[in-house]
């Protein structure tokens, strides 16, 4: 499946940062802490595409960039 992975450019989120990922259906969504290999994925921009898989436990797996998509 290709996922979008998007950044926070800002927040009040006692969290931090934030990452939101997921899929055009949005069937698989994941909001949650946005980790330094996610910034590093990412290259600077505030969103990208990956190509991803679900692991057994659920959990979205990033894998390589995928191709701009339009949704």
């Amino acid at each position: 499946m290709i996922v979008k992975v998007q950044a926070s450019l800002a927040t009040n989120d006692p969290r931090g940062q934030l990452a939101l990922i997921y899929n055009e259906d949005r069937t698989v969504e994941w909001c949650g802490p946005v980790s330094d290999e996610i910034l590093a994925q990412l290259k600077g921009e505030p969103k990208a595409f990956f190509y991803a898989f679900l692991d057994d436990k659920g959990v979205i797996q990033i894998k390589n960039p995928a191709p701009w998509q339009e949704w």
